[in-house]
């Protein structure tokens, strides 16, 4: 399963023309877009872990972040390196095969589920946890399960806060550029 990024782009054409008049600019406004550029990140970063699901915590330590590039030509991600992050993200259409049923064992395991079986006598058994693990999988494929978009709903939470950071930065780089 992929995803769509969720993405903004920044113009800083004007910024750059402005800047080039000043002796020493080049190196002032790489250092302040730099300072943006994290600032953004962290504030994404922070938005989408707080709407992260936690069980142990795997997840929602996992979310990170990462620039590539140079300014003012560069590009930040936040991301999660976990696999199942996806599926936390956007969810499981029903009707898809069933998950692999050792993670899910685990989390019966950490979590003490336990079914129950009534037999023929009227006794009730406690299931195993590898069958308990089985039917949660068998249920999620049938049943799908609905996705938290906590990358999706983060990124929206971060963005107006985000937008101030750029939108401040010819500011920023002005009062530099006069001292």
């Amino acid at each position: 399963m992929t995803a769509e990024p969720l993405s903004m782009s920044i113009d800083v054409t004007e910024i750059m023309e402005q800047a080039a008049r000043f002796s020493g600019s080049a190196e002032i406004v790489a250092d302040e877009m730099d300072i943006a550029m994290d600032t953004s990140l962290d504030l994404a970063k922070e938005q989408i872990a707080v709407r992260t699901p936690v069980n142990v915590g795997h997840l929602r330590g996992s979310i990170d972040k990462t620039i590539y590039g140079e300014p003012p030509n560069f590009r930040g991600v936040v991301f999660t390196p976990l696999l199942y992050g996806i599926v936390v993200e956007r969810g499981r259409k029903a009707g898809a095969k069933a998950p692999p049923i050792a993670p899910i064992m685990l989390w019966v395991r950490r979590k003490r589920i336990v079914f129950t079986r009534v037999l023929k006598s009227g006794k009730t058994v406690p299931l195993s946890i590898e069958s308990t693990a089985f039917l949660i999988a068998r249920a999620i494929g049938r049943r799908g399960i609905k996705g938290k978009f906590m990358f999706e709903k983060g990124f929206e939470a971060a963005l107006p806060h985000i937008l101030r950071i750029w939108e401040k930065l010819p500011e920023k780089i002005a009062a530099r550029l006069s001292d």
